[in-house]
């Protein structure tokens, strides 16, 4: 067999799951290594669930996935429906900080939940 046909036989092609996760991710500003860790899985994992046809991620995977890129879930693996969840139809500069915020450890998330709760109050209480 010559070269160049096994090299395109053993070429992983992007699924339409792969292209739409990848394009995702990237426009978050993360990496395929950086998207990996913020998962918790090995970015070999990750490439070879984006190139491998009929292969979908793990449930916990996924919804990690969706929460991380802000998408339903529906739409991550499927391509269909609405292509934001609705605590991502904010203002830009909201969404930024809830980006940032979900990158944030759970117990730093309770504690900025915690401070904007008590400046809320505080609002509600002056009108």
């Amino acid at each position: 067999m010559p070269g160049y046909i096994a090299r395109a036989m053993n070429t992983k092609e992007r699924t339409p799951l792969g292209e739409r996760v990848e394009r995702l991710f990237r426009a978050k500003g993360y990496s395929m290594s950086s998207f990996a860790r913020a998962l918790g899985i090995a970015p070999s994992s990750l490439r070879e669930t984006l190139a491998e046809e009929g292969r979908v991620p793990s449930v916990q995977t996924a919804l990690e996935m969706s929460r991380l890129l802000g998408v339903p879930i529906r739409y991550l693996i499927y391509g269909e429906g609405p292509k934001m969840n609705a605590p991502y139809d904010l203002p830009p500069d909201v969404a930024d900080i809830a980006t940032m915020l979900s990158r944030l450890p759970q117990r730093d998330r309770q504690a900025v939940k915690a401070m904007v709760e008590t400046l809320y109050s505080a609002e509600r209480v002056k009108k």
